[in-house]
């Protein structure tokens, strides 16, 4: 299926395996489950998977912000 799928495409030398290290750092993103990667990747060490989380984390901004504003919220409310 694979082989003839880039061969439809004009693709030449692409096994499959080039596309795990994008699966594996979307999984990343989406889920932040470095236990649940590493199973579903079957890597036996921390470190294999630990190349997949170095992912840019600007998305993950506004919900920093978040936080940070509740925590500021928080405190007004203490005083």
């Amino acid at each position: 299926m694979w082989t003839t799928l880039c061969k439809n495409v004009g693709v030449t030398d692409c096994p499959p395996h080039t596309f795990r290290h994008t699966w594996a750092t979307w999984h990343y993103m989406a889920n932040r489950d470095v236990a649940k990667l590493m199973e579903l990747g079957g890597w036996k060490s921390l470190d294999m998977v630990m190349r997949y989380t170095h992912v840019n984390r600007d998305h993950l901004r506004a919900s920093i912000d978040d936080i940070w504003g509740e925590a500021k919220s928080a405190n007004r409310k203490i005083k």
